[in-house]
């Protein structure tokens, strides 16, 4: 956790300097539309022009985290009303029976943080 922690902040730092604004998004999902039962929802948010990309960042991703990282996207669309551009997890380690789901969903996911690339 420490090491993710360190790792957001560092990404924070960067972007920030080459002009993207990020946030925190922080809200109660009291439906349960995201866990199944009402739980707070977390999201790093990066903002560049008019783009949303949601970013998530863990040490390891399964399938089910996929999953629920897109139900988090959808709340936080929602709840902010924002379109979202793009859906980003950066992760040293992805399950490989993620990749199909995170394909199908259109959740970018990036294993190496060299291969990050900006949108057009």
């Amino acid at each position: 956790m420490q090491t993710e922690e360190a790792f957001r902040q560092a990404i924070r730092a960067i972007l920030t300097d080459i002009g993207f604004a990020t946030e925190r998004f922080l809200d109660y999902d009291a439906s349960g539309e995201v866990f199944g039962e009402p739980d707070q929802v977390e999201l790093d948010v990066v903002v560049r022009n008019g783009q949303v990309f949601v970013l998530e960042i863990k040490s390891s991703v399964s399938k089910a985290d996929v999953a629920s990282f897109n139900r988090k996207v959808a709340f936080y669309a929602r709840k902010s009303g924002r379109a979202v551009t793009r859906k980003m997890i950066v992760t040293p380690y992805l399950d490989p029976r993620a990749y199909e789901i995170s394909t199908r969903l259109g959740v970018e996911v990036y294993t190496d943080v060299k291969t990050l690339t900006p949108a057009g």
